[in-house]
């Protein structure tokens, strides 16, 4: 029994290792993709999502609701850096 209790451990420590070294890649491709200021035509129009975000954030900033646009903003740089980060993944590959 206490070998399958190791053995789960080493798993969940492996899986968490595994999601914060992806966590970090993630970081290191937003802070790139932002490093020379944001290209919002590029982060706007990324995937579907990233237009959707847009749309909401321009709404949000239309119907003066500065935080929700901040955070739609937020959210839409995020998801865009991600996408960019999944492109440079598939270019390495």
């Amino acid at each position: 029994m206490g070998c399958a209790v190791i053995g789960d451990l080493s798993r969940h420590i492996a899986a968490e290792t595994r999601a914060e070294e992806e966590r970090l890649d993630i970081e290191r491709a937003r802070d790139a993709y932002i490093a020379d200021g944001v290209d919002w035509d590029d982060a706007a129009c990324r995937n579907e999502k990233t237009r959707q975000l847009s749309a909401m954030a321009l709404a949000a900033a239309y119907a003066g609701d500065v935080r929700a646009a901040k955070d739609l903003a937020g959210q839409l740089l995020d998801e865009a850096a991600g996408d960019y980060y999944r492109c440079e993944m598939e270019k390495a590959a």
